[in-house]
């Protein structure tokens, strides 16, 4: 009896803890429930700024490497055995306009030079002396062979020009062919020398004196390294808010000095596989800085100005549209995209002044969504 109502205690002392424990459970979980209610009808929380037009200028980024715009291979015209190299040649020498770089052996063609010059100076005395021709035009062709006795093939005097009369009899005595004759010799004469055609740098392997070479070997390239220019390659997307004239800033590294160039020119042609474009860039030489052609160097290109437009962060363009906060809900607005640079986008400035727009980044946002401004978001 006594083992009974002992039974009885502690099945009652059960019970009432498991109505406890239930009740505990359901006051929980509507605690639970009410907090996720009240954070439903808050709304998620984000950060918004106000929309401030004003003017945008678009900046586009690219980097490349430096080259030269004017530039050239050296070259022999003729065969010969190389008889002086100036500086043999060697990669990274200096050289001005006219400078003989390299001369071949030219006995040969310097006694034909010499015996056309002869014949030139020979017929021209007779023409100054015999030819029915006034007295001031004869004084013309002595100066003329005065001259040209003291010249060397490469800056041979001009042969004097007449009356149509005075050219015939020229033609007649034989001055005209001697003249063809002796310039003739005289080309022949000069390519056994390689001049300079301008300053620039030697780029090549040198060269030493006593060997042969064949006509049209090279001889290296010859680079005007004042004269640079940057080939920059930029997308379809970035070539409406550039034009020829535009500014670019230029810089190499980590060098604070920077130089400032133009865009000269864009190609018209797209590459059919990266749909993008060279646009070159043209740099003085009058800053005095030393970049040489091949240098790697980071481009920032000043393109369009919008007068009054809106630039924000690429990330708060959602398919066309922007996430703007409006009596507390999401609101995705259409926008005019006029340019694209690196990091922002810019807009035509055709949303209400005050805005608001919600720049925290949005996962599957929905118009209509409710919205909290926080400082943490």
């Amino acid at each position: 009896m006594a083992q009974k109502k002992w039974l009885l205690s502690v099945l009652s002392i059960a019970g009432v803890l498991a109505v406890g424990t239930v009740v505990m459970l359901l006051l929980m979980s509507n605690k639970v429930v009410a907090e996720e209610t009240a954070v439903v009808a808050q709304g998620r929380v984000v950060k918004t700024t106000m929309l401030e037009p004003s003017s945008q200028e678009v900046r586009i980024f690219a980097d490349g490497f430096l080259q030269s715009i004017q530039k050239t291979t050296l070259r022999s015209p003729v065969s010969g055995q190389v008889k002086a190299v100036f500086g043999g040649l060697q990669d990274g020498l200096a050289v001005r306009k006219g400078d003989v770089l390299l001369s071949l052996d030219d006995r040969r063609s310097a006694l034909a030079f010499e015996t056309a010059r002869l014949d030139m100076l020979k017929s021209a005395s007779q023409f100054a002396t015999t030819a029915d021709i006034p007295s001031e035009r004869r004084q013309i062709w002595r100066d003329f062979a005065r001259k040209l006795s003291a010249s060397e093939s490469h800056n041979l005097p001009g042969l004097p020009h007449g009356d149509d009369r005075e050219e015939l009899l020229a033609a007649t005595l034989g001055v005209r062919g001697s003249w063809n004759s002796l310039q003739g010799a005289a080309l022949n004469l000069n390519e056994h020398q390689i001049r300079a055609p301008f300053d620039g740098v030697i780029s090549g392997d040198g060269m030493s004196p006593g060997s042969w070479i064949s006509a049209g070997t090279a001889l290296g390239t010859l680079i005007n390294a004042q004269t640079l220019e940057l080939p920059l390659a930029l997308s379809i997307r970035d070539l409406p808010s550039i034009k020829v004239g535009d500014t670019v800033f230029i810089r190499r590294g980590d060098d604070e000095n920077q130089k400032m160039g133009v865009v000269a020119r864009i190609e018209p042609i797209l590459d059919s596989g990266t749909q993008m474009a060279q646009v070159y860039v043209q740099i003085p030489s009058s800053d005095g800085m030393n970049w040489r052609p091949g240098t790697y160097v980071q481009a920032e290109i000043r393109g369009r100005v919008f007068d009054w437009a809106l630039r924000l962060p690429r990330t708060c363009l959602i398919g066309g549209r922007v996430p703007l906060l409006v009596d507390g809900t999401l609101h995705l607005a259409e926008v005019d995209v006029l340019a694209f640079d690196q990091r922002d986008v810019i807009l035509a400035a055709n949303l209400p002044v005050d805005s608001q727009l919600v720049v925290t980044l949005l996962q599957n946002p929905i118009e209509g969504m409710a919205l909290t401004v926080g400082g943490d978001a």
